[in-house]
């Protein structure tokens, strides 16, 4: 499915980079016009979860536009990954697409609508990718706290121990509430790892 009115998010999309405050790119492609592209970001240094998890997947959607030859037929991709500095977030990333080719909207920006469609709809693009990081999130919270308890090295099914155990015990402690995956607390932690024989 491509956006009901995909010329009308082209006309605004193609050059959008120039209405940036206090933007300036550099970059320059012999013998086009740069205002046929648009420049979209992703995520920033203080990303969460699920914005860090919809990049990945916008990241494997584009990734046919970022290689390989564009729509002029020339060397350059119609998508191009970016980073940019911003003093208030650190860096952003994101993507140049080439929005128009000869007068015609690329497949580039095309896909890029469609991606844009979709999260308008619903917030994740990839439920089980989410889940994957919010787990993973999670259990490199415990392993933080653990290490700050126990302080020397540890063997690997500790975190998974505890977790399992927590999960048990009372898994509202494991939600992911701000979005950084489950912060358990330490004393729960510490209650955990005591039940479970790994400090006296």
């Amino acid at each position: 499915m491509i956006a009901k009115d995909i010329d009308s998010s082209a006309r605004a999309a193609a050059g959008n980079w120039r209405k940036f405050d206090s933007f300036i790119w550099e970059k320059r492609i012999e013998g086009e016009d740069m205002g046929d592209w648009g420049i979209f970001y992703t995520s920033n240094r203080d990303s969460k979860l699920l914005e860090l998890s919809n990049s990945a997947q916008i990241e494997l959607r584009m990734r046919p536009y970022l290689e390989g030859k564009g729509a002029l037929d020339d060397e350059y991709p119609d998508c191009v990954a970016e980073t940019h500095s911003h003093w208030a977030v650190g860096y952003v990333m994101g993507y140049s697409i080439r929005v128009y080719s000869n007068g015609k909207v690329t497949e580039a920006f095309k896909e890029w609508e469609n991606i844009s469609l979709k999260l308008s709809e619903y917030p994740i693009l990839n439920e089980e990718a989410y889940s994957e990081m919010e787990l993973e999130s999670t259990l490199e919270n415990i392993e933080a706290i653990i290490r700050s308890i126990i302080h020397d090295d540890f063997p690997n099914n500790y975190v998974d121990d505890v977790y399992s155990y927590l999960s048990e015990k009372d898994c509202g402690c494991l939600e992911n509430i701000d979005d950084n995956g489950g912060y358990p607390s330490d004393d729960l932690v510490l209650e955990a790892l005591m039940h479970l024989g790994f400090i006296p």
